[in-house]
């Protein structure tokens, strides 16, 4: 019987199967892909951000300028 200091470490889930240690090419692409998407679309949403604080500054520097 291994210590607690031997056991092996599990790397995955109980239940869950064990992802394949060599994808292939088109499972690699697809992961790719669907990394790629959301990415883009977090980039979109940053954008979005960006362009709301760049609106908020601005009236606010407005508001400043008023008072």
């Amino acid at each position: 019987m291994l210590s607690e200091e031997e056991s092996p470490i599990l790397t995955y889930s109980p239940g869950v199967p064990k992802q394949p240690t060599n994808p292939s090419v088109e499972e690699e692409h697809l992961t790719l892909d669907s990394v790629t998407e959301e990415l883009l679309e977090l980039r979109i949403e940053y954008k979005a951000q960006e362009d709301t604080i760049g609106e908020l500054t601005y009236k606010m520097e407005g508001l400043n300028h008023a008072i």
